[in-house]
């Protein structure tokens, strides 16, 4: 149950942190139980940054939860998994046990500092610091460290993570460890003291400005990152100090509005009498620009340990004698969206702008992109955005309650477009393969005038896909059939695409039929979805072509964290994000095998792995979009190529479909894999302002840049925007990918074809006839469960309906 906490009294500043007066906070906090399974008192807290990551511990049961954004649990940590690695510790019941935590930025690591009095027989030291992979769900023994030599610890110590560091708060100073990508064991950098000599109680850090700052129960210092050891300044005095979070979205949308959080600010958890109270400051303070007074914020019914800012805006706390363990804290005059409200905002908004795309005269064409503000469209009309505005129709369909009223009508005048059935005969540039042009002129059908381009296959495979998946969610709209049909049983000679001695298939087409010899491309790309087609609808070569594709361990790799490869198609070079997503998102088999969802897991702890090691704004997944010139204009990001440093959020909301896998037993699809985490990653994002307002006036994640902050994108192609669309899809309704998207192909069998000889004839009338008045299954012809007129009637309709055998 949600409850109201009371506004911190002017009478009660004297319990809280300041030794000066403090102002009364004017938000109305409220706050949420979090699930902590043991009943024992929590000590620590910890969460990510820049994702959903929370994990919460008790030094009396001596144990661990990870749990995502939602409160689901990912991974418990017990003291046996503990004593494993530390095994001269006697955890008990008393306050030994994991006293301190910290997350990595994108939530991939989680640091855990356990102190016991014991000794280590070995003669070092006897306290340790953990590392836990949420990614690959392993523990390891990252350090030891000299916490203290009781098993009861008033003042425990204290971790944060940025950029490739693990910072340890000690008595009188501040340990400095090596913790990046690939650093299984801490190697210690250098250590900075801090004024008094105490325990370093409490870290944070203000990423923004790349500041550390450090607490002991009397005073607030500050140090600059960078080469240490570092010089710490003392911002302030301090009473009873147990705990600092620096957020970026507590509170209030934007600045401090009087004496209320917002945006950049830096809370401060003191002991104030029996309970606990919590302060804040303005970043302006934190960073010496203004004098360090901290406001007076609430106070808390219960004494609390630790506290955390979360991702999405929240503060986690730990408490001790309270009925919950650990306590959830919100700003109810936070005018953001709710991360749940904001999942459907962000699909609608990419909607609104594919919607705006799509032509009315001539009718049913989709222009590639939108372009910024104040400019003109010009883009010409692509396949793939025609695609990808299906898809997106087809799944907001499937999500809307009741359906979308709208979208079978859009659906039909773009497929009738781009199956050349439309009334004014306008007609797209296909090859005599049925191989479409990439650039697509408006006003004729033909090569897009100044767009220098060619039939792609590429595109082809694109479209071919969104006709098949609207016919099969339309199954009795005989328009929507008639078009899949020209456009999908129109591409012929699928086999001659692949080369099947160099396992390659050939991005363009000519003209006259066949291939283009000179434009071969090997896995793996997004071409498996071409080889996926060829499987369905060409001979026994694109049967063999589509196992070579999914034969992952048969192509090149590259590696970013160690063991954990990427495949591409060039061997030691990363790819963008996007390959690999559109396959997570639209292909059954590959969502279905271990190897390429192990693919998935790689890249997108490969990604984190960066984020972590740079410490940028917002986190970061390197996929293809708009940028600026001097970066290369439009630019395939990835791995090995990204400047700017430029985070595509389309493809971060794309991780949030998970490994693939939705039905089944927990451990088909773990917590870790679900998605949940990077969709709270974009919620982030949004809440701190990245959205981005086009033409068409949707407002939507695109792109940012950690090199130029304020830079902007002048234009957001369909392709590049709408796979994160789609992953959100799959947080709002899971499942649904599955059931819309990523499912098997139709046949390009005429459906009148009953006997399946290829031909349709009197014979094909006669056998439906025979099932028929017998009642066979068979004689089902509109799949309704039923064998009735309806089926006579659907299978006259096609009869008489002229198709390609």
């Amino acid at each position: 149950m949600s409850a109201t906490l009371p506004w911190i009294p002017a009478s009660r500043c004297a319990f809280g942190l300041l030794t000066t007066a403090c102002s009364v906070g004017f938000g109305a906090p409220v706050s949420e139980p979090w699930p902590f399974a043991s009943s024992a008192d929590a000590a620590a807290v910890a969460a990510a940054s820049l994702s959903g990551w929370h994990a919460t511990s008790s030094t009396l049961a001596d144990a661990v939860e990870v749990r995502d954004a939602q409160g689901g649990l990912v991974r418990g940590i017990s003291a046996a998994n503990i004593v494993a690695l530390a095994p001269w510790m006697q955890l008990d019941a008393s306050g030994d046990g994991p006293s301190a935590m910290a997350f990595s930025d994108s939530g991939r690591l989680l640091f855990i500092a356990v102190h016991d009095a014991a000794s280590a027989p070995d003669g070092q030291a006897n306290d340790v610091i953990l590392r836990y992979d949420t990614q690959t769900d392993t523990l390891g023994l990252f350090a030891r460290v000299s916490i203290a030599s009781t098993d009861d610890l008033p003042d425990p110590p204290s971790l944060v993570h940025f950029r490739g560091q693990l910072h340890v708060g000690l008595n009188g100073q501040v340990a400095t460890y090596r913790a990046q990508r690939n650093d299984a064991m801490g190697v210690l950098q250098f250590s900075s003291p801090i004024a008094g000599g105490a325990m370093v109680t409490a870290l944070a850090v203000d990423r923004a400005q790349g500041g550390l700052i450090a607490g002991t129960r009397s005073l607030v210092a500050r140090a600059s990152l960078g080469a240490g050891p570092f010089t710490f300044s003392t911002l302030g005095a301090a009473s009873g100090l147990r705990a600092l979070a620096f957020s970026e979205s507590y509170g209030l949308a934007g600045a401090g509005v009087g004496s209320t959080p917002g945006g950049e600010s830096l809370l401060l958890l003191s002991d104030a009498g029996g309970s606990s109270a919590i302060a804040w400051a303005s970043a302006a303070q934190v960073r010496g620009q203004q004098a360090f007074a901290p406001a007076g914020y609430t106070v808390l019914a219960s004494s609390a340990m630790d506290m955390a800012a979360t991702s999405d805006g929240r503060l986690l706390l730990a408490q001790r004698g309270a009925t919950s363990p650990a306590l959830a804290l919100r700003e109810s005059l936070d005018a953001r969206l709710s991360y749940q409200a904001w999942l459907r905002d962000e699909f609608g908004q990419v909607l609104r702008l594919a919607r705006a795309l799509i032509t009315a005269n001539p009718s049913g064409w989709v222009r590639d992109a939108d372009v910024q503000q104040g400019w003109t469209r010009f883009h010409p009309a692509t396949p793939d955005a025609a695609a990808w505005t299906i898809l997106l129709l087809l799944v907001n369909d499937a999500i809307m309650p009741g359906g979308d009223p709208s979208a079978a009508t859009q659906i039909r005048a773009i497929l009738d477009r781009y199956a050349g059935l439309s009334p004014d005969g306008i007609r797209p540039l296909r090859s005599a393969d049925g191989i479409y042009w990439h650039w697509l002129d408006l006003a004729s059908g033909n090569a897009a005038p100044g767009w220098g381009d060619t039939y792609s296959t590429m595109s082809t495979m694109k479209i071919v896909l969104a006709a098949d998946r609207a016919a099969a969610r339309f199954p009795t709209d005989v328009n929507i059939q008639r078009a899949r049909r020209a456009i999908v049983c129109g591409v012929r000679n699928w086999d001659a695409y692949f080369n099947p001695g160099t396992r390659q298939m050939y991005l363009q087409a000519l003209a006259g039929g066949g291939p283009n010899l000179s434009t071969p491309s090997g896995p793996y790309h997004e071409g498996l979805i071409l080889a996926e087609q060829a499987a369905a609808f060409g001979g026994s070569a694109g049967d063999s072509a589509y196992a070579r594709w999914l034969d992952r361990a048969s192509s090149p790799s590259a590696t970013f964290v160690s063991s954990r490869p990427v495949t591409g198609d060039i061997a030691s070079v990363f790819q963008p994000a996007f390959i690999s997503l559109y396959s997570l998102l639209l292909q059954p088999d590959f969502r279905a095998s271990t190897s390429w969802r192990e693919q998935i897991r790689n890249l997108r702890l490969s990604n984190a792995a960066w984020t972590d090691d740079n410490g940028p704004q917002y986190a970061t997944v390197f996929s293809a979009g708009t940028t600026k010139d001097v970066w290369g204009g439009y630019h395939a990001d990835s791995l090995s190529d990204h400047p700017g440093d430029v985070t595509t959020f389309p493809s971060l909301m794309a991780f949030a479909a998970g490994d693939g896998v939705v039905a089944g037993s927990p451990s088909d699809r773990p917590r870790a894999g679900s998605g949940v985490a990077e969709a709270h990653g974009a919620y982030n994002a949004f809440r701190r302002g990245a959205r981005q307002t086009f033409l068409s006036g949707a407002s939507v994640l695109y792109r940012r840049s950690n090199v130029d902050r304020a830079y902007a994108p002048n234009s957001a192609g369909l392709p590049d925007l709408v796979l994160g669309a789609l992953g959100l899809a799959e947080q709002i309704q899971p499942g649904v990918l599955a059931a819309v998207v990523a499912r098997p192909y139709l046949s390009c069998r005429c459906p009148a074809d009953f006997n399946s000889d290829g031909v349709v004839d009197f014979f094909d009338y006669l056998d439906f006839a025979g099932a028929y008045s017998s009642e066979q299954a068979a004689a089902d012809f509109n799949t309704d469960g039923v064998v009735d007129f309806f089926d006579y009637l659907d299978f006259a309709d096609a009869f008489a309906t002229p198709c390609e055998s």
